[in-house]
């Protein structure tokens, strides 16, 4: 994506001794919206650079006369605020950590991947704006890597934690303290971290802090005004306190504050500043976040739709998806796979059988053998329910599992005959899933089997229709009564 000509272009200065180099990468940034200067070595670099300002040089590690480490520390020593990324067609290990030391923001190896490459630089300028914006920051890397790491979908409480940790490293205060609203019952909830060996502050009033705020995004309060807001003889009474309103653009979710118990080490206008920052961060996360989970709230809804949609087709199916979902996520974690991944394959499980909304209903009800016809278009399914979630982007990582979960290990399955670990590790999980609880199921033409028949038909089929190493676990689950309770084919009435 290049950079809005609306705002300044970032301006970059490539530093290489390899005039092709320096060409393909003007080109390339040009193309990309940035302004380019070049120079050949580290004289003429460092001539530019004093000149003007850069938000990133790129510069070649092996330059004629000064070497580009040397030139970085020279850029340092002079107090240049550009941000170095250090360019090299040596893979070390030992040279890489060197120039990290040195406090370049990052090391790329020639032949350079454009695109990554790009990633890079668009980093390196952001964190040289933040840096030459808030002159005041004592500990950028960690402010740098809060803005960058708070993601949508975060857990409230994780934002929470990380927020007051920077704020008790960059701002200094005793004790940091939110007061949120973390879940959809709209209670707030107190969340606080303080220094070793700091004092607590209890019995926040949110009321009061209302008050004190009016229209004002922040106070800071010292005197009798603390004492407002700390009515209780709970915790210790601070001499100071920053209350900051944790305002959202469709709704207010809390404060955060921040205490001290010296009079004399009260925040400083930049401080006050990057206070104002962190809230701001930590209000779009925590709502976007909202956003997110709310999101995923009607996605639930929306799955559960569809499963009804496709049980009603066939009453001996019904909680069928819903049990093999929570098969396959206690399988996947059983085979140590972390709980985000879990998540998803239950997802995908839920939705396996999505495509059988286009299958004719005499095909899923009848009790012999399908001809081959039949068997032909009962199989589109996994198609069908491809092309129902592919226009779903935020379910584009549970597509492959439910199009490959009828696939076989030893490559005999549908719809593109992968074998073995060409099959994604969630279809062959579901693939198992969903053989168990079909065989357990009772039908009117036959009764479920029992869980030793069961483990028979996995054990035998381990290696053909199944990923062996999964049947040995999910066999051992079975015996060992590990499985989430629930009859087959008959606990969703």
């Amino acid at each position: 994506m290049r950079y809005a000509q609306s705002i300044r272009r970032p301006r970059i200065l490539i530093v290489d001794d390899e005039r092709d180099v320096l060409r393909l990468l003007t080109e390339f940034f040009q193309s990309e919206g940035f302004s380019v200067d070049t120079a050949l070595d580290a004289v003429e670099a460092l001539e530019l650079l004093q000149d003007g300002h850069f938000d990133v040089a790129l510069v070649d590690l092996v330059l004629p006369g000064i070497s580009g480490t040397q030139l970085i520390s020279q850029m340092k020593e002079l107090n240049i605020p550009t941000t170095p990324i250090l360019m090299s067609g040596y893979a070390s290990v030992d040279s890489a950590i060197e120039a990290l030391k040195k406090g370049v923001f990052d090391y790329v190896v020639k032949p350079f991947d454009l695109e990554n490459l790009l990633l890079t630089v668009k980093r390196a300028v952001d964190y040289n704006v933040l840096l030459t914006e808030t002159p005041y920051l004592e500990h950028p890397e960690a402010f740098y890597n809060f803005v960058t790491e708070i993601k949508p979908g975060m857990p409230i409480r994780e934002i929470v934690n990380r927020t007051l940790e920077l704020i008790l490293l960059e701002i200094g205060a005793d004790s940091a303290c939110a007061f949120i609203v973390a879940d959809e019952s709209g209670e707030m909830e107190r969340i606080h971290k303080c220094r070793s060996g700091g004092k607590v502050c209890f019995d926040f009033n949110p009321e009061v802090a209302r008050d004190l705020l009016g229209d004002k995004p922040y106070v800071v309060l010292v005197g009798e005004e603390v004492k407002k807001l700390f009515p209780s003889s709970r915790g210790s009474k601070p001499e100071f306190v920053v209350v900051h309103a944790v305002e959202g653009f469709r709704k207010h979710y809390g404060f955060l504050n921040i205490c001290g118990f010296n009079p004399l080490k009260r925040p400083t206008e930049g401080k006050l500043k990057l206070f104002q920052i962190v809230t701001a961060v930590f209000s779009t996360a925590v709502e976007n976040t909202a956003v997110h989970n709310e999101l995923l709230n009607a996605f639930h809804q929306t799955v559960q739709g569809l499963i009804k949609a496709i049980e009603a087709k066939d009453e001996y199916t019904r909680g069928h998806s819903e049990r093999v979902a929570r098969y396959s996520r206690e399988l996947a974690l059983e085979a140590g796979y972390p709980p985000d991944f879990a998540e998803r394959i239950y997802q995908a499980a839920l939705l396996h059988d999505i495509g059988k909304i286009g299958i004719r209903l005499d095909y899923l009800k009848k009790p012999d053998t399908l001809t081959e016809e039949e068997t032909l278009l009962f199989r589109a399914h996994t198609e069908i329910g491809k092309e129902i979630l592919l226009p779903l982007h935020f379910l584009h990582d549970v597509v492959p599992i439910v199009y490959y979960h009828h696939e076989r290990w030893d490559g005999t399955g549908y719809p593109e005959g992968l074998k073995g670990e060409e099959i994604p590790v969630g279809a062959r999980i579901v693939c198992i899933t969903d053989a168990y609880d079909a065989m357990a199921s009772s039908r009117p033409y036959r009764e479920g089997l029992s869980k030793e028949l069961i483990v028979e038909e996995l054990e035998k089929n381990a290696g053909k229709q199944f990923d062996p190493e999964l049947v040995r676990i999910f066999v051992k689950m079975i015996r060992e009564g590990k499985l989430s309770r629930g009859e087959p084919g008959r606990d969703a009435e």
